[in-house]
C-alpha cells in the first residue's frame, strides 16, 4: 500500500507466507502461514512494523481493518462507526465540526454550547416544528369560522324591512288602476330596489372587512405565538445549560474545598531535621576506629570540627527541604483557591442564568397562554 504523510511517500507491505512440510510417512503433510512486514521495502519484524507505525500516526489495528476495504464494508453499521470513531476519540467536536463544511452551524454553536445540549435544541425545535404542522387544520378551521363569526341580526332586519315596504308597494300596484298612480309606485319599488341592492352590498362589505380584520389578527397572533414558541426553546436551552454547570461548578468547587483542606492541614516531616539537631560529639567519637585508642586532643577537635561541619551542611539540607516544601505548599493553596474561586463565581453566574431563564419561561408561558386564550375566542361561532 502506498501512503503519503507529509508530503512523503511511504510504501507500506504486509506478505503472508505459506510453508508446507514434506509428507509424512502417512501420507499427512503440516501446512504453516506466517506473516511478513515491511516499510519502505526494509523488512521489519511485527513489533517494529508497529513501532514505526505509531510513529507515524497510524494506528496497527485500524489500518489492518481499514486497509481491507471491501471486508470493512462488509461489517455491521454499527461495528464501522465504532472503528472510524474511535481515530477521532481525541478530537473535540470543535475540532471536527470546523473540519467539515457542512457543520459550518454546528461549529459555531458548539463554541458556547456542548454537542448533546445542540441536539437537544434540535430536538425541541423540531418538535415545536411538528405541533405547529400538527395544527395548521384547526387553524383552517379558526378562518372558515371567522367567516360567519359576524352578527348579521341587524342586517337582517334592515332586509326584511325594505321587502315589507315592496310588498306594501306591489299590494298597491295591484289595487290601483291609474296609470299615473302606477308609474309612480313603480318608480318608487324601483327606488327601494336600489336600495335594497345598496344595503346587500354595505353587507357583503361588512362581512369581507370583518372576516379580514380576523383573519389579520389571527395571523398576527399566530406569528406572536410561534415567535414565543421560538423564545421559549431557546431559553429552555439556555436553562439546560445553566443546570449542567451548576452541576459542574459545584463538583469542581467541592474538590477544590477538599483539595485545599487535605493540603491545608498537611504538615512537613521534620523528624530528620530533629535527629539531625539531636546528633552530638560522643566520647565514641574520640577512639581511633583503626586502633581503638583515644585519639590525641588535636585529632580530637579536628573530628569535632568535622562532625559539626557535617552536621550543619546535614542540617542546613533538611532545613531547605522544609523551606521548599512549604513554598510549594503555598503555591499550591494559591492555585487551588483560585480555581475554587473561579467555581464558586461560575456556579453563581450559572445560578443566576438559571434564575432568569426560569423567569422568562415563566413571563413568556404566560404571554403564550394568553394569545392561546385570545385565538380561542377568535374561533368560537
Amino acid at each position: 500500500m502506498e501512503l503519503e504523510i507529509d508530503g512523503k511517500p511511504l510504501n507500506i507491505a504486509k506478505y503472508q507466507k505459506k510453508s508446507v512440510s514434506k509428507p509424512k510417512a502417512d501420507g499427512t503433510v503440516r501446512v504453516t502461514l506466517s506473516n511478513k512486514y515491511e516499510i519502505n521495502g526494509v523488512a521489519k519484524t511485527e513489533k517494529a512494523f508497529r513501532e514505526d507505525m505509531a510513529i507515524k500516526g497510524i494506528d496497527f489495528d485500524n489500518f489492518i481493518v481499514l486497509s481491507h476495504i471491501d471486508a470493512f464494508t462488509n461489517q455491521k453499521l454499527a461495528d464501522m462507526r465504532s472503528v472510524v470513531f474511535s481515530m477521532a476519540s481525541t478530537h473535540p467536536d470543535l475540532e471536527i465540526a470546523q473540519e467539515c463544511a457542512d457543520c459550518e452551524e454546528v461549529a459555531k454553536l458548539l463554541n458556547d454550547y456542548r454537542l448533546d445540549e445542540i441536539e437537544a435544541m434540535n430536538k425541541a425545535k423540531k418538535k415545536n416544528a411538528d405541533e405547529r404542522i400538527d395544527s395548521i387544520p384547526n387553524q383552517i378551521k379558526g378562518l372558515e369560522m371567522a367567516k360567519v363569526d359576524i352578527d348579521v341580526a341587524e342586517l337582517e332586519l334592515q332586509k326584511n324591512a325594505i321587502k315589507e315596504r315592496m310588498n306594501q308597494i306591489q299590494k298597491q300596484l295591484d289595487s290601483i288602476s291609474d296609470d299615473s298612480q302606477v308609474d309612480a309606485l313603480r318608480l318608487k319599488m324601483n327606488e327601494i330596489k336600489a336600495l335594497m341592492i345598496e344595503e346587500e352590498e354595505k353587507a357583503q362589505k361588512k362581512v369581507d372587512e370583518e372576516y379580514r380584520r380576523r383573519k389579520e389578527e389571527f395571523n398576527r397572533t399566530t406569528s406572536e405565538k410561534e415567535e414565543l414558541e421560538r423564545r421559549i426553546s431557546n431559553v429552555q436551552m439556555d436553562l439546560r445549560h445553566a443546570e449542567s454547570g451548576i452541576t459542574r461548578n459545584a463538583l469542581e468547587l467541592q474538590n477544590a474545598r477538599g483539595r485545599y483542606k487535605t493540603l491545608r492541614d498537611s504538615t512537613y516531616d521534620d523528624s530528620e531535621i530533629q535527629k539531625i539537631e539531636a546528633e552530638s560529639f560522643g566520647d565514641e567519637l574520640s577512639i581511633c576506629p583503626t586502633c581503638g585508642q583515644k585519639m590525641l586532643d588535636e585529632q580530637i577537635e579536628q573530628a569535632k570540627e568535622q562532625f559539626e561541619s557535617s552536621k550543619k551542611k546535614r542540617l542546613d539540607m533538611a532545613r531547605k527541604a522544609k523551606e521548599d516544601w512549604e513554598l510549594r505548599k503555598k503555591v499550591q493553596l494559591n492555585s487551588i483557591a483560585a480555581e475554587g474561586n473561579a467555581a464558586k463565581t461560575d456556579l453563581e453566574e450559572s445560578q443566576k442564568a438559571k434564575e432568569e431563564s426560569e423567569s422568562s419561561v415563566s413571563v413568556l408561558e404566560d404571554e403564550l397562554a394568553k394569545i392561546a386564550a385570545e385565538n380561542k375566542v377568535q374561533r368560537m361561532p
